[in-house]
């Protein structure tokens, strides 16, 4: 069986934020002298993994590489078949089959014991002699969630738009001022929002409204959830995303569900948000 977590005692840190246990990490980890650690808060997670058969193969088998281990699948292995293999491969109980019987039912792979709560990576095939022209599909069901073990930090975040958001005047029956508008947009998640776009002007006839155009999928920076539109410096919209895009958006007045607050001058928008995105010290030695 390989080994999955390794201790990390204090002395093997140098803590920025104040006095923390020993904590465990994933043993593959490797850290620089001087590298910043973060710490694993989420709620934990215990990785599950489906694979399923497409055709009706009745000879063969599929060849996996799985957590440092080779697992070798059989066209019409049972859940107890697959059982015994995981058990011979990582030790007794380390993982549970279910499902199946293959290729009529989707067999299962639970992580458990060693592997609980760690982010898993799934099973990867390196060979197959499947006859029928069968395939087999292995989805990630639940990811594995590692709470309260040290990873490397990682402060990733949204990419400040550089451009500013196309926007006109548009419609009738707004309240907005009549005039000249300055309008500004920030990429926002669950973890914050960017830094403001350039300015895009615009100007109002009487009752009119500011339309803000669609933005294709492709254009939306990794992490974002969506826009928030600010109107001469004040948060007046957010606009969430429809299929990965940010649909057109017609804006009659001041969102008032929202607390006004002025244009942000941090991008607060990790990535993350799992914990990995908080500092908490340095590697004091490589490991």
């Amino acid at each position: 069986m390989s080994q999955v977590t390794a201790a990390i005692s204090n002395d093997q840190l140098n803590v920025e934020n104040g006095y923390i246990d020993s904590r465990k990490a994933d043993a593959g980890l490797t850290i620089a002298k001087g590298a910043p650690i973060a710490l694993i808060t989420s709620t934990a997670a215990n990785a599950v993994f489906t694979l399923t058969v497409t055709n009706t193969p009745t000879s063969g088998s599929v060849q996996y590489s799985f957590c440092g281990e080779t697992l070798t699948i059989a066209f019409n292995d049972t859940a107890t078949l697959l059982q015994a293999k995981l058990d011979a491969a990582f030790g007794e109980g380390q993982f549970t089959a279910g499902g199946g019987a293959w290729p009529g039912t989707p067999l299962t792979i639970t992580a458990k014991k060693d592997y609980l709560a760690l982010s898993i990576t799934a099973p990867s095939q390196v060979a197959t002699s499947l006859n029928a022209s069968a395939t087999v599909a292995v989805t990630t069901t639940t990811a594995g969630v590692a709470n309260q073990r040290l990873v490397a930090w990682d402060g990733s975040k949204v990419t400040s738009p550089a451009a500013a958001i196309s926007v006109s005047a548009t419609g009738s029956g707004g309240t907005l001022y009549t005039g000249i508008h300055t309008v500004q947009a920030t990429w926002y998640n669950a973890n914050g929002e960017t830094l403001p776009s350039p300015i895009a002007n615009v100007t109002l006839t009487a009752a009119q409204n500011i339309r803000v155009a669609a933005i294709v999928a492709g254009s939306v920076p990794t992490g974002a959830s969506g826009l928030n539109v600010y109107i001469d410096g004040i948060f007046a919209k957010q606009i969430a995303l429809s299929s990965g895009a940010v649909p057109q958006t017609d804006i009659a007045a001041f969102d008032t569900a929202l607390t006004p607050r002025p244009l942000p001058i941090l991008n607060t928008a990790y990535v993350y948000s799992d914990g990995r995105q908080t500092l908490v010290g340095f590697a004091k030695y490589g490991f």
